[in-house]
């Protein structure tokens, strides 16, 4: 089992030998919401920070296939807004969708033909922020 976590310099770091239950904590702790965890010398965050979607680090393991079941881009990412999105928190996780989603482009470019990547289809492109839950009935219909 292969488990991505970010160091506090923004590293993604790929476990592999370490206890699974310290890895997958460490791998799981989001900002804010849970403490770092300490593997050896590093203190560790969520993987997503660093690295949402591993597939570089899968390409560089030897995958030859990748299926990515899960991504920010196709489930929450809001390309058509028309206007800003309001409050400050709403903007900065709409900041961080973007950096999300646009670093999953810049790795599948890096691969590009390397390794066989399939994706969900993409729902772009939602006027709504994910984060709008006043328009959960619309988000829901988009991904139905």
């Amino acid at each position: 089992m292969h488990v991505v976590a970010t160091n506090l310099g923004g590293v993604a770091i790929c476990l592999s030998s370490d206890p699974a239950v310290e890895a997958l904590l460490a791998s799981a702790a989001i900002p804010a919401a849970f403490p770092s965890v300490r593997i050896g010398e590093h203190y560790l965050i969520d993987g997503g920070v660093g690295c949402n979607t591993p597939i570089l680090n899968a390409a560089d393991l030897g995958a030859t296939r990748i299926i990515v079941l899960l991504i920010v881009l196709p489930t929450g990412f809001a390309c058509a807004l028309h206007e800003p999105p309001k409050g400050a928190i709403t903007r900065a996780l709409h900041a961080i969708t973007l950096l999300i989603a646009h670093q999953m482009v810049r790795d599948l470019r890096e691969l590009g033909g390397k390794v066989d990547v399939f994706t969900v289809p993409n729902l772009c492109p939602p006027n709504v922020s994910p984060y709008d839950f006043s328009r959960a009935d619309q988000l829901i219909e988009t991904g139905r």
